[in-house]
């Protein structure tokens, strides 16, 4: 409950005075305070990510999400037919 705030920022950033973004995403922040870096080392690794994620699920829609993973998981082990 203490940081429901953080909630949905996973995504969200800024640009920073060095033309560098500045991530809000809970894992980059967390993990470069535990590896004790400055913030011109700062982590951004995860917002990015998770910007394309979401930036590809507004735009692509969640059908075309679906059936991308659903042609990845087509082999002889899994048969995507039967997770519809």
């Amino acid at each position: 409950p203490e940081l429901k705030f953080w909630e949905g920022l996973d995504y969200i950033g800024r640009v920073g005075v060095d033309g560098s973004p500045v991530a809000l995403n809970l894992f980059d922040v967390s993990f470069a305070y535990s590896n004790h870096e400055s913030f011109d080392s700062r982590y951004y690794y995860h917002m990015r990510e998770s910007l394309w994620n979401e930036i590809f699920i507004r735009y692509m829609g969640d059908s075309v999400i679906k059936k991308q993973i659903l042609e990845q998981l087509d082999n002889d082990m899994i048969k995507p037919e039967s997770l519809v």
